[in-house]
């Protein structure tokens, strides 16, 4: 059965990408060099990406692509044609929203980064204090479907019971994930303080177990983490799964202790449990680099 999905504007969430440089750091008395990084489009060539991108995942991805009664051809031509006459930003997250009412009611939702962002702070109001195991999940439907632990938040519930990251969860409390529920699967495990969740869990190379874990309340002070990547002249970023104050200057601080005394040839940058933000410091970061060049990005898939 395919996945049914959650469309986001952009349609990719960036999981991690890879920062090239192609030379050290600048020492801080230096100005950046002048330029711009990466790609630029216009807003036109912006939205046609989108949307291909969109309609590829409708195509791939959509639980009701072969059974709802659609005409995908003549709908495709109709959005693509209203984009190629030009429209404003506004009225092409317009054009997304009323697509939701061509597909069957309740089938598909269509959300704008900003409506994302604030949906995103709204729930996470108070990020560093909540109840639950600790652990943060991404979801993976290949072979079977599940969620995969992304880190173990220290002196948690989760880290008390043995769970690491790299783990995976096949079922909670006896029911397996499923494709259909996908990342909605985590409100299984979230309860309150006191209370207990039992994990279907296998790590790598190992079988399958049952775990069993009290949920706590958890007070998270995550912050970013930087290493050098053994045997290499790469640096290694891992963001916390929210901004907090502080955050640029500890980007800053870091790299220039992952550049001392050696000369930078690339830097990862691990995004995958970090939360949206409006503050995401990348534009800050690029103007550290001399030469500086964007290399690869990778998503979860």
């Amino acid at each position: 059965m395919k996945k049914k999905m959650t469309l986001l504007p952009t349609l990719l969430i960036l999981m991690s990408l890879l920062f090239s440089a192609c030379s050290g750091l600048l020492p801080l008395k230096d100005e950046p060099a002048a330029g711009k990084f990466g790609p630029s489009y216009s807003a036109k060539e912006h939205q046609v990406r989108t949307f291909d991108v969109l309609w590829k995942n409708l195509e791939e991805t959509y639980i009701y692509y072969d059974s709802a009664n659609v005409n995908w051809d003549e709908l495709h031509g109709k959005y693509v044609d209203e984009i190629n006459a030009g429209i404003s930003a506004e009225a092409f997250t317009s054009l997304l929203e009323e697509l939701e009412t061509e597909l069957p009611q309740g089938s598909f939702a269509y959300e704008s980064r900003p409506e994302r962002i604030e949906n995103d702070l709204a729930n996470a109001s108070n990020p560093s204090s909540f109840e639950g195991i600790g652990a943060i999940v991404g979801f993976e439907e290949q072979d079977t479907p599940h969620l995969v632990i992304l880190k173990v938040i220290d002196g948690s519930p989760a880290e008390a019971a043995g769970l690491q990251a790299h783990d995976s969860i096949y079922a909670i409390d006896g029911k397996p994930t499923s494709v259909e529920e996908g990342l909605g699967a985590t409100s299984r495990i979230r309860g309150p303080a006191g209370s207990t969740v039992t994990l279907d869990v296998r790590s790598p190379s190992k079988p399958e177990r049952s775990v069993k874990v009290k949920r706590g309340k958890i007070d998270s002070s995550t912050k970013l983490e930087a290493s050098n990547i053994a045997g290499t002249d790469y640096g290694y970023l891992l963001f916390p799964p929210y901004e907090y104050q502080g955050l640029d200057q500890d980007v800053l601080s870091s790299l220039q202790n992952l550049a001392t005394n050696r000369k930078l040839k690339g830097l990862i940058l691990d995004l995958r449990i970090a939360g949206s933000s409006p503050q995401w410091p990348l534009d800050t970061l690029l103007t550290m680099f001399q030469n500086g060049t964007i290399g690869d990005f990778y998503n979860r898939n």
